[in-house]
């Protein structure tokens, strides 16, 4: 999943360039060194920019267990970091419209997951 073009592209087409600027959502930037502590014990994976770069002004996109979700938020919030989490979907059987569908969600609600 870390690698889906389609996935990457719908992204960048709606939401990076449509709908977040739209919205006025403006995030923090925040590194990779940043959030993987927090990924302790949770049954979650970075993917995405954040995984690729090493750094992020967007999103956290996040494969795995959706449950782990609301846990690995918390623990963000606490520290301050106030970027929403993407939910990608699982590590398997991963799928492009669930994917845009909590892209969508997140760019309406500030809740991608």
């Amino acid at each position: 999943m870390a690698d889906c073009r389609i996935c990457k592209n719908i992204s960048i087409a709606m939401g990076k360039k449509f709908m977040m600027p739209l919205l006025g959502h403006k995030y923090q930037k925040i590194t990779l060194e940043e959030i993987r502590p927090h990924l302790s014990g949770l049954n979650l994976d970075i993917v995405g920019g954040l995984s690729k770069r090493g750094w992020t002004l967007n999103d956290v996109d996040v494969v795995g267990t959706k449950s782990d979700i609301q846990n690995l938020s918390i623990r963000l919030e606490t520290r301050g970091i106030r970027n929403p989490i993407h939910y990608c979907g699982a590590r398997l059987n991963h799928s492009h419209i669930q994917c845009a569908y909590y892209g969508v969600k997140l760019a309406l609600t500030g809740r991608g997951y």
